[in-house]
């Protein structure tokens, strides 16, 4: 956790006060200060990001931005574990799996028709 310290006072800086606590408290939505050039293009872009998801400021642009690249990656890695797992199965371990996924998809089967027959006739009509 880091250490911030508090500037300003308390009777005419309240706000700055209560940041600070929040900040400490939720860790990871601490926000830091900092100074960035960026090409015209890429400030229009952030520009019109805000303008199109109604975001408060530029800073809260970027930072959707990024969260949503960082996503992104985050997903592909996961895939790619997925992926390599799947592939470093033996033929048997494959076999395994599948019958896994057979039983599990007769389980579910089984639990949505008698989901359905609990259901009113009006309910089952609609679906």
């Amino acid at each position: 956790m880091s250490n911030h310290h508090i500037r300003g006072n308390t009777a005419t800086d309240g706000a700055s006060i209560e940041r600070i606590a929040v900040s400490k408290i939720k860790g990871a939505d601490c926000k830091e200060r900092h100074s960035f050039t960026l090409s015209r293009n890429s400030v229009e872009f952030i520009h019109l990001l805000m303008q199109e998801y109604n975001y408060s400021s530029l800073s809260a642009s970027l930072d959707k931005l990024i969260e949503t690249v960082r996503r992104a990656r985050d997903l592909e890695n996961l895939n790619a574990g997925v992926s390599a797992y799947y592939d470093s199965l033996t033929p048997a371990e494959v076999r395994e799996q599948s019958d896994w996924a057979e039983l599990g998809e007769d389980g579910l089967s089984a639990f949505e028709s008698e989901s359905v027959q609990d259901l009113p006739a009006t309910a089952v009509a609609a679906r």
